[in-house]
């Protein structure tokens, strides 16, 4: 259990968004618990009993929370960026970049405000101003994946496909594990003709996320491009297993059934 006598802000706020990220509830719930008898009137303690409903995907009483420590401390950056990410989460984007402003006026180098504002031009589709704030927080933060993954989303969508791949394969680099940028460099890669690659990238997030149903049909179509029909077939079937409602999976094992038949028809002539 994490200690949090004598070491609530500058501490608990960031340690509450690493269990956010890990998607650990009950142990953000318990910390966020303990950090309020500590001391309710800890501008960390709000933010920590905040992330504990943005995980619940109720930005609303998220931002009750956040928007007490901001009140507790108006100069708590992160403070105001967390408010930021529930705007965004809420579509409210000009809210949200207020929120993410507000931060930057207090810390220029807070990269996650950067990110934010990234973020929400991306929504937005203004792809060159997204673009300019992810390289400013990649700036400042090189060593993250996932500010990686992000900026080669964008310059894809803006149609630059190898520079999207090279930002790709640091995302990757930089963390392996993550199944997001791998999966997004194996569409790229499919894209470019790339099959052998993009089937290897496919082959790994599949063996990491056995049950889910997108990344194992995306498998199977690049299988179907490489002429391993078996494996295509196989991978449709399993994706159906998986979701059995959506109907392009079942599609796609029509289509290729069909194609079977005829073409043993033909053979058969």
């Amino acid at each position: 259990m994490f200690d949090i006598a004598g070491r609530l802000d500058g501490t608990v706020e960031f340690y509450s968004t690493v269990l956010w990220h890990c998607k650990r509830d009950f142990e953000l719930s318990d910390l966020a618990r303990r950090a309020i008898k500590v001391d309710q009137r800890s501008p960390a303690a709000q933010l920590a009993a905040g992330n504990c409903f943005s995980l619940q995907r109720d930005p609303d009483t998220a931002l009750k929370f956040f928007r007490r420590a901001v009140k507790l401390n108006p100069e708590f950056a992160y403070a105001h960026t967390l408010c930021g990410h529930e705007f965004a989460m809420k579509e409210d984007f000009e809210s949200a970049l207020t929120a993410y402003r507000k931060a930057l006026a207090l810390n220029g180098r807070h990269y996650t405000a950067w990110y934010g504002i990234g973020h929400v031009y991306l929504k937005q589709e203004k792809y060159g101003l997204a673009e300019q704030h992810f390289r400013v927080a990649l700036s400042l933060h090189p060593e993250s994946s996932s500010l990686c993954y992000h900026l080669g989303c964008c310059l894809t969508l803006q149609g630059r496909k190898e520079e999207g791949l090279e930002i790709l394969n640091d995302a990757v680099r930089l963390d392996p594990s993550n199944p997001i940028a791998r999966f997004e460099r194996a569409k790229i890669l499919t894209g470019l003709n790339q099959l052998r690659e993009a089937y290897e990238d496919l082959s790994i997030l599949v063996d990491e996320l056995p049950k889910e149903s997108a990344v194992v049909f995306e498998l199977g179509n690049v299988a179907l491009q490489l002429g391993m029909r078996e494996v295509a077939l196989s991978c449709f079937s399993d994706a159906v297993d998986l979701d059995p409602k959506e109907k392009m999976y079942k599609t796609a094992i029509e289509e290729l059934e069909l194609r079977n038949e005829k073409e043993s028809a033909s053979a058969s002539v």
